[in-house]
């Protein structure tokens, strides 16, 4: 990034309506390799791009996945050698406000990664009448995950999902955050815009770009 797109970013993200993450995500999704091998401490990478997920639905006040095709997306898709994490960005620490998004991921951290998989590949990538970019999405996301780990996705689904939040450090304040860690507890692993700045190598304007949204 450089000092003129930062500048434009800091003026443009104090304006209604204005979605600052879409306009910074490509900035991030280069950085998630690095980033979160480092915070993880092992080789992690990014395998995927908003990730499919069946939307749900309330039925006599249980959630249930709904009996079509219709999904929610969650920003990036991870993946180590033993885990997949679902990756939230999100620059407004008044996201984590929203009931639905939170019930959302206490149902899909009961699963296991297959589950997610095979909505993907049954209910969109090969369905009839289907955009045929979910068949490329597919695609790509089994090309990816053989690049980094040498390995067949197909032979290794039955893996853990965890969520990472990335987003204002104020979120670890609210009580829907604290609400969700007592649900699923190291499920969820928050972090800081600031932690994943520093956690760039190199940079600078991006560094000083998500610690200026931290404040």
């Amino acid at each position: 990034m450089n000092e003129s797109t930062k500048k434009l970013l800091t003026v443009l993200k104090t304006l209604p309506k204005y979605q600052l993450e879409r306009r910074i995500d490509i900035f991030i999704l280069e950085k998630l390799n690095e980033v979160f091998t480092k915070l993880l401490g092992k080789p992690a990478y990014f395998i995927y791009p908003e990730f499919p997920l069946r939307s749900l639905e309330t039925i006599d006040n249980n959630l249930v996945e709904r009996k079509t095709n219709h999904n929610t997306n969650v920003d990036y898709l991870l993946a180590t050698e033993d885990e997949f994490y679902l990756v939230e960005f999100k620059t407004d620490a008044k996201s984590f406000s929203d009931v639905k998004q939170m019930s959302y991921y206490t149902y899909y951290f009961k699963k296991s990664f297959s589950e997610l998989f095979n909505f993907f590949k049954t209910q969109l990538a090969e369905a009839d009448h289907q955009d045929p970019k979910w068949k490329v999405g597919m695609d790509y996301l089994k090309n990816n995950y053989k690049n980094h780990f040498d390995k067949l996705l197909i032979d290794n689904l039955e893996k853990e999902v965890k969520l990472i939040y990335l987003a204002p450090s104020k979120v670890k304040d609210s009580t829907a955050y604290r609400d969700l860690v007592n649900k699923v507890g190291d499920k969820l692993i928050f972090v800081s815009l600031t932690d994943f700045a520093n956690a760039i190598k190199d940079d600078d304007e991006l560094k000083q770009l998500l610690i200026e949204i931290d404040k």
